[in-house]
């Protein structure tokens, strides 16, 4: 199962990790964060995708460069279970 995450209208931290929160169906003790979004895409008890497919990363890169950074950053680690693919 894949998952299509459009994060080109994200605005906040928090709307990204609200979209997050929904697109990935993480369970309701989700922080809000990227320590938080790390355990969750870490955690092989949770039925994640296994492809994600993120667009609008640009938008997110000027509005929000570093949140745009730390989310590439924590879907780069080997251990993470979806396979994250970027377009635009």
């Amino acid at each position: 199962m894949a998952v299509q995450i459009d994060v080109s209208g994200v605005r906040t931290a928090k709307e990204l990790h609200d979209l997050l929160f929904e697109k990935l169906n993480f369970p309701d003790y989700y922080g809000g964060n990227w320590d938080a979004f790390n355990e969750c895409i870490g955690d092989t008890a949770l039925k994640l995708p296994e492809a994600v497919g993120v667009t609008g990363m640009q938008n997110l890169e000027k509005v929000l460069p570093r949140e745009a950074a730390l989310f590439r950053k924590c879907t780069s680690y080997p251990t993470v279970i979806p396979k994250f693919v970027w377009t635009s």
